[in-house]
């Protein structure tokens, strides 16, 4: 298999991923934040055991969707990089 060579200012790259990565996790920390702030007052939380499970469950699917359309753009953006379609990332 022929791999892609190390790109010479790597840490320049890595910087850069570093970069996108804090302002990825401060967006979702803001957005967590509002969302513990403001949900609870837009409507109430199930307090029954068998709707709180189905609560719950929906929560998971929408965390395992957000994952996934993570994943999926990730490999989008793999196949339109020259660089990475070898595996190099």
């Amino acid at each position: 298999m022929n791999k892609a060579p190390i790109p010479k200012d790597l840490s320049v790259a890595m910087a850069g991923v570093r970069r996108q990565a804090a302002w990825s996790f401060l967006l979702c920390a803001l957005v967590l934040g509002a969302a513990v702030w403001w949900l609870p007052r837009q409507f109430e939380f199930p307090t029954e055991m068998a709707d709180r499970l189905a609560f719950a469950a929906r929560a998971s699917l929408f965390v395992v969707l957000w994952v996934l359309i993570g994943v999926g753009t990730i490999a989008r953006l793999r196949r339109k990089t020259p660089r990475d379609n070898a595996g190099s990332a």
